[in-house]
């Protein structure tokens, strides 16, 4: 199954934070276009870790028009441009057939409008 959805929230509020003078956080939860006439939901809660350039967190999707429900956990070192945090997340989805799990790859960047 393919899915993409991306473009700017229709409502919601993300915050890409900082600490110390350094990108430190992605939080919130939106929604967005879905590619079936739907909505995606998508809800952020990543942290980097102390000093280290290393993030942890989670990046949960619903779209239940595609029906795509996912919750992928994050643990690397994202790309920080600005106020534009982006990386690749992955996690595993039920199916409802052989082979019922499914490997998806999370593709994502949140930009804080400010």
């Amino acid at each position: 199954m393919d899915y993409e959805a991306s473009g700017s929230l229709v409502s919601g509020d993300f915050t890409v934070g900082k600490r110390g003078g350094r990108t430190a956080y992605v939080r919130g939860a939106g929604s967005i276009p879905g590619p079936d006439a739907g909505s995606a939901r998508v809800a952020f809660r990543l942290d980097r870790v102390a000093f280290f350039d290393l993030w942890v967190g989670q990046i949960t999707v619903t779209d239940r028009a595609s029906g795509v429900q996912t919750v992928a956990p994050y643990l690397g070192v994202p790309s920080v441009n600005g106020s534009t945090v982006s990386g690749t997340a992955f996690s595993l989805q039920v199916l409802s057939g052989p082979p019922f799990l499914a490997q998806v790859r999370v593709a994502w960047a949140v930009t804080d409008a400010g």
